[in-house]
């Protein structure tokens, strides 16, 4: 209407941005709602006492919510993580089964070893997938600890 062509956004350099955003519009209410169950666990007797021993708004926030939280954060971050993993199907649909370099994922060419019987390449990119996320959860659990400490 106003003179310019279709933009094709999948087959540009802006196809990863798409991905993000349909990505974050789907898992963010999940992580939202693990967020909002941890704040309900922790106890108002933590901030009454933290107000008596004269902490403020900051205070209250930095000493009681903030440790009280890590296990949620740590929870979060973990499934968004392995949502990430999982988010093949989105990216499927829209890229098809060759998309956008800037979207092709390790599923994507699991998939597509797969289907050509090569079961070399298959292997490997999935002990490397096994391997990642095993390595990215270490890590995770690592840092949620040293938080305990």
């Amino acid at each position: 209407m106003v003179g310019g062509g279709r933009e094709k956004w999948l087959e540009t350099s802006w196809a990863l941005g798409v991905a993000v955003i349909l990505y974050l519009w789907k898992n963010i209410g999940y992580s939202i709602i693990l967020l909002l169950s941890g704040l309900i666990t922790i106890s108002e007797n933590q901030y009454l006492s933290a107000e008596i021993d004269g902490a403020g708004s900051f205070q209250k926030f930095r000493y009681v919510t903030t440790p009280q939280m890590w296990h949620s954060v740590f929870f979060a971050l973990l499934f968004s993580m392995i949502n990430a993993f999982k988010c093949f199907r989105e990216i499927f649909l829209i890229g098809g089964k060759h998309p956008n370099p800037d979207i092709y994922m390790l599923q994507h060419f699991i998939n597509n070893s797969f289907e050509n019987f090569n079961y070399n390449k298959l292997s490997v990119a999935s002990v490397l997938m096994f391997a990642v996320i095993t390595i990215v959860v270490g890590i995770f659990y690592s840092w949620i600890r040293r938080r305990e400490v």
